[in-house]
Parts: C-alpha cells; structure tokens; sequence
C-alpha cells in the first residue's frame, strides 16, 4: 500500500531526475529532501522505495500482491 505522504508530483519529480541522467537513482534521496523540504530522510527513502518498486512491477501487476 502506498504510504499517504507519497505523492503523484514525487513520483513525477523522480521520472524526470531519472531521464535527465543527472544521478544514479541510488543516490536520488538528498535531491528529494531538497525539492519536498517536508520529507526526512526516512520518508525521502521510503518514496524512492516505492517509485522503483512500481518501476520493476511488471505491466498491471497487483502492488499488493508482490508481483
């Protein structure tokens, strides 16, 4: 289930840092810290956890169901 305090322009910003090829996606939480200054650290990896989760989800896979 996604956690409330991730949000469509989070995972937006996150496509956009990952096609501009400015960062490896490993290293993404201090510029998500940087854009929503109300994510900590934790929340900040939490939000990139799940922008990849969804990325390495096969098309309509159940984000439930551990596909």
């Amino acid at each position: 289930m996604r956690p409330d305090y991730v949000t469509d322009e989070q995972m937006k910003f996150l496509d956009a840092l990952r096609d501009s090829g400015e960062v490896n996606m490993f290293g993404a939480v201090p510029f998500l810290m940087s854009k929503f200054p109300f994510l900590d650290r934790r929340r900040a990896k939490v939000a990139l956890l799940w922008w990849m989760d969804q990325h390495n989800r096969p098309e309509g896979g159940d984000p439930d169901v551990g596909n």
